[in-house]
């Protein structure tokens, strides 16, 4: 697959729609979600977990990628207004390539490579599992993508084809696809319409460890599956606190910091052994 490359002036993208759009809902009010809202035509896509991406974003955010497969932290999580409620859509998302650079993390920031080869194989592509659906079913509540999961495995893709195939060291931009579905159309048929709608805060690098500590505290502060590591935390700070008190200079080594190198495998999106049935 060809590389997605995004307009550095663009906040978001979008596809014109070639559908008659009349009669649709009337959008929600969003005018506290300007800054992070996409239009295309009458519909309109917010990126609901936008500041959480965004803490990320300043860091390079990083998504670790497995064998077994690993689900994305942050979340990507979108509400949508503008679709007609009786219509029916089909949501996907696709994760492409930004670039054909392996990219580095050295002195504390990242820098691209080597280009890789020209063409890097992979479904990068997942459908939500409510498609197709009414566009009253899609903008009634947020939309997430909680059970997308990304491997490095071949083998994975193979065996589970609802995961996405991604290459550590690259570069990937998330891009969400809204296409109207016909009444009586086959799934793969050709839409009426098509949408596409990208966040450039949604940007990562897929990784096999974390490589910059600050993505790994974020993720420690931030991903209800770090309970752990903050617990381990705060433990460790409590124990100084107390030794603080009675004068000791000694103190425990429990921090993000020393707990790094573990915290760059286990931390993340998921754990790696959930039940591989939901994939059936």
């Amino acid at each position: 697959m060809k590389a997605f490359r995004l307009q550095a002036t663009q906040g978001c993208g979008g596809a014109d729609s070639t559908a008659d759009l009349n009669h649709l809902q009337s959008p929600p009010d969003t005018s506290n979600d300007a800054s992070h809202t996409c239009t295309s035509g009458k519909l309109g896509v917010v990126l609901h977990n936008h500041s959480l991406w965004l803490q990320f974003h300043r860091e390079q955010t990083e998504m670790i990628i497995s064998k077994p497969g690993r689900r994305m932290f942050p979340l990507l999580v979108y509400r949508i207004h503008g679709m007609n409620p009786v219509a029916r859509y089909r949501i996907f998302l696709e994760i492409l390539p930004v670039d054909q650079y392996h990219w580095s993390f050295q002195y504390g920031k990242w820098s691209h490579c080597e280009k890789a080869e020209n063409n890097m194989p992979g479904n990068h592509l997942y459908i939500h599992p409510d498609s197709p659906n009414t566009g009253a079913h899609w903008m009634k509540k947020e939309i997430k993508f909680d059970k997308l999961k990304m491997t490095n495995s071949k083998e994975t893709i193979n065996k589970w084809k609802k995961m996405i195939l991604l290459h550590s060291l690259h570069k990937y931009q998330p891009r969400l696809c809204i296409e109207e579905v016909n009444d009586g159309a086959h799934e793969t048929s050709a839409p009426s319409f098509s949408h596409n709608f990208t966040f450039p805060e949604t940007e990562f690098i897929a990784v096999t460890a974390y490589q910059n500590i600050k993505v790994s505290q974020l993720k420690i502060k931030h991903n209800p599956f770090a309970k752990g590591f903050r617990e381990k935390c705060d433990l460790g700070n409590l124990v100084n606190q107390y030794l603080a008190s009675k004068g000791s200079t000694a103190r425990t080594t429990n921090s993000p910091e020393n707990d790094f190198n573990d915290s760059s495998k286990e931390l993340g999106e998921g754990s790696s052994q959930d039940n591989e049935k939901q994939w059936k």
